[in-house]
């Protein structure tokens, strides 16, 4: 029984504090560093319990670190991982844009990759992946955390 209080606390608080993420948009108006808080929207920078989405600006992002986000998702632009490793623990989507230059770790339980261009090696592994076009230049693997299937409509090119 004690065991059952333990785990319920325990959720609680993850749902608590995963409620209180905050969503960036990068903008690019102060340069392409990632840690800019003026390059993002709200004002900030992005960590590990934050939802990040990348779109076209005239800036593109440069990681200067190794970053941890909670859920990403890349409509349009360009995301320079200049070496670095960023992890997801959340879900992703890949919907348009490159990646470059590192590690993509992508862990949740949604992998939406569906057009994309990658030019950085990809280690995911999530619940679920849509495969639904993209391009992948470099080492790619894609581990099942789950019992759900792969689905997609085709045109990943590897």
């Amino acid at each position: 029984m004690k065991t059952k209080y333990i785990f319920l606390t325990l959720l609680l608080i993850t749902l608590f504090y995963q409620s209180f993420a905050t969503s960036y948009s990068w903008t690019g108006n102060s340069g392409t560093s990632w840690s800019n808080s003026g390059s993002w929207s709200p004002s900030g920078v992005p960590d590990s319990t934050s939802n990040v989405t990348i779109v076209s600006a005239t800036n593109a992002p440069v990681m200067d670190q190794n970053r941890k986000v909670s859920a990403f998702t890349l409509t349009s632009g360009t995301l320079d991982l200049n070496s670095y490793t960023l992890t997801i623990t959340g879900n992703s989507t890949f919907s348009s844009g490159t990646i470059s230059n590192g590690l993509l770790k992508p862990s949740g339980s949604l992998c939406h990759f569906g057009g994309t261009t990658f030019n950085a090696k990809i280690k995911a592994s999530c619940a679920y992946f849509h495969m639904n076009g993209g391009t992948f230049n470099n080492p790619v693997e894609l581990i099942s955390a789950g019992t759900s299937s792969t689905s997609g409509a085709g045109g990943s090119v590897f």
